[in-house]
């Protein structure tokens, strides 16, 4: 007979088991509850839609039950899920009877809160349940509601700590988007006003475009009479920063060049000579493309949907133009950015197609291009390298050039 810890030789292997985090984003729901041989309610909160139309990330929280009855291949499975804090609800007498396995790991915490809902409204509702009669259905529904408010109610010192606990470890978002905000600051983002905001559907990876858009050299092929009239690719200076953010630097072609569909409208007096005869870009990780101006700035955000398909959210912002209506420049000046959008992306779909193909395998990157390895390579950072499919991951070689341009200035 096989005790509770042993492995049944017909579990699922751990390794073959989905993590819903990482699967296609059209795949996910139906891996909500996750495949453990003990647990059987181990579900990712992932997805859930709140009031203003925002979605709990997947792979971040975790709702289980009977920790207890984990086989091995789920204490292996469990160890690719990377969950460091659990908050155990049971009481001390149910933590006895049933230790929780996960109580062994060394890289995991866990902390108890207990919830216990007893007393006269319990034994009430025990007594409804085996009475033998279930004819008022509704009876039952509406105690069900309110076990669970009370559950809330008589216990909101309880879940106000576990939601604290949530999130005390979270990194505050400037130190997260640092050293952007302090490079950007000279254009002054948080004054300016909205302009436009489009999408825009493209059939590939969200990946490629991104890719895309970390390098220069592709002006003289993809924008021959657009932007490399103005910038000179050869002159790119890159700079890779912490947590996966780098910035850009285009030179302009000609330092007394101005865009025609920014002439004569407000611009921020902050932004020094360096911002205004060079391009200035930054990608701000993991899915935000800021080439930032005097007369304006433009986030260039980029939103995955499936594995094949994704959505480029654009928008712009400007400088406070008073009461009146947007200047008629305007018109110049996104119908540019329109067109320069569109050399961007027309080739995608065809470059999708490619990389699905059987006679694909890679490509070789350049020094150019490592932006490009530095967004991946902290990619597989964040997933963890238990978590990637054998194969995938890449050597990490970009720490020796990842720089804080002001860690001097604080003395670090």
């Amino acid at each position: 007979m096989l005790d509770k810890n042993s492995q049944d030789p017909n579990e699922t292997p751990s390794a073959a088991r989905p993590i819903p985090a990482v699967t296609d984003k059209t795949e996910r729901e139906k891996w909500r509850r996750l495949p453990f041989d003990g647990p059987r309610n181990f579900r990712d909160m992932g997805g859930y839609i709140n009031q203003d139309g925002k979605a709990v990330k997947w792979g971040v929280m975790y709702r289980a039950d009977r920790l207890s009855a984990l086989t091995d291949a789920d204490m292996d499975y469990f160890k690719r899920l990377n969950i460091r804090k659990i908050i155990d609800f049971r009481s001390d007498h149910e933590r006895k009877e049933a230790p929780s396995r996960t109580d062994t790991l060394e890289d995991t915490q866990t902390l108890w809160m207990e919830v216990f809902e007893g007393g006269a409204f319990v034994e009430d509702m025990w007594r409804s349940l085996f009475s033998g009669d279930l004819s008022d259905a509704g009876h039952l529904h509406d105690m069900m509601k309110a076990a669970n408010r009370r559950f809330v109610s008589h216990h909101n010192n309880v879940f106000a700590n576990f939601f604290k606990l949530l999130l005390e470890e979270a990194k505050p978002l400037m130190d997260y988007l640092h050293p952007v905000p302090r490079d950007m600051a000279q254009f002054q983002s948080e004054n300016m006003r909205l302009v436009r905001k489009t999408t825009l559907d493209i059939k590939c990876n969200v990946k490629i475009l991104l890719d895309a858009f970390q390098e220069t050299y592709h002006l003289k092929s993809i924008h021959q009479k657009t932007v490399d009239r103005f910038l000179d690719h050869l002159g790119t200076h890159i700079e890779l920063w912490p947590n996966g953010h780098s910035r850009m630097v285009t030179p302009h072609r000609d330092p007394d060049w101005v865009d025609p569909g920014v002439e004569g409208l407000p611009e921020v007096e902050t932004v020094g000579e360096v911002g205004r005869v060079n391009n200035f870009s930054y990608n701000i990780y993991p899915n935000i493309v800021c080439p930032p101006y005097a007369s304006g700035n433009s986030l260039i955000i980029f939103w995955p949907k499936t594995i094949n398909t994704m959505e480029i959210e654009v928008v712009w912002v400007a400088p406070d133009w008073g009461d009146g209506p947007l200047s008629d420049v305007w018109d110049t000046r996104l119908g540019n950015f329109d067109k320069i959008l569109e050399e961007d992306t027309q080739f995608a779909e065809q470059i999708q197609i490619s990389v699905e193909s059987d006679g694909f395998q890679g490509t070789p990157l350049s020094y150019q291009e490592r932006r490009i390895y530095h967004w991946h390579e902290h990619l597989d950072r964040l997933i963890g390298e238990e978590n990637l499919p054998e194969g995938t991951r890449i050597e990490p070689l970009m720490a020796p050039y990842i720089m804080d341009p002001y860690a001097s200035e604080a003395g670090e």
